[in-house]
């Protein structure tokens, strides 16, 4: 592919992964920092939250990418079905129809609690086990979510 090519893959696999952690190690310590309400105003701050991370994504990119794609992949899910039963919630709260959102969130819920308690990575139950704790867990976190108060009820609705 001549010059062109090598500039592609240039930007491809060395400027956009570079860029990419960058970003994403920038907005992790300003999550940190925000969430422990840290300034970041001085240098010495900033470094307190960064020189831990770096270590932390160091040790992190020297595993088998097989196993944090495996997390990650487990993790990924798991947000989804929390996003689900946060809408559900949502939907209950303002008297709508949350089935929707509720089946989809609990089928979701059953999936990732089976992987977590299944996984010899994770809790390595049998698969007998890791069935009756997936759906009991399932479960309780359905009537959590949709038959106890949310609170939402006297929210303000966000302004858009």
């Amino acid at each position: 592919m001549g010059s062109i090519g090598s500039i592609l893959v240039m930007i491809g696999v060395v400027i956009l992964p570079i860029s990419t952690g960058d970003g994403a190690l920038r907005v992790t310590r300003l999550m940190i920092a925000d969430c422990f309400k840290l300034s970041q105003e001085q240098l010495s701050r900033r470094l307190m939250i960064a020189i831990p991370l770096f270590a932390a994504a160091i040790a992190v990119s020297s595993m088998d990418y097989a196993i944090i794609w495996q997390y990650f992949g487990w993790a990924n899910q798991l947000l989804a079905s929390a996003t689900l039963w946060a809408v559900s919630i949502y939907l209950r709260s303002k008297n709508r129809c949350f089935w929707p959102a509720a089946a989809p969130a609990a089928f979701l819920s059953l999936v990732v609690f089976q992987y977590l308690f299944s996984s010899p990575e994770m809790c390595g139950f049998s698969e007998e086990a890791s069935l009756v704790s997936s759906a009991l867990l399932t479960a309780v976190i359905g009537v959590l979510c949709l038959f106890r108060g949310s609170g939402l009820e006297k929210a303000e609705e966000p302004s858009l």
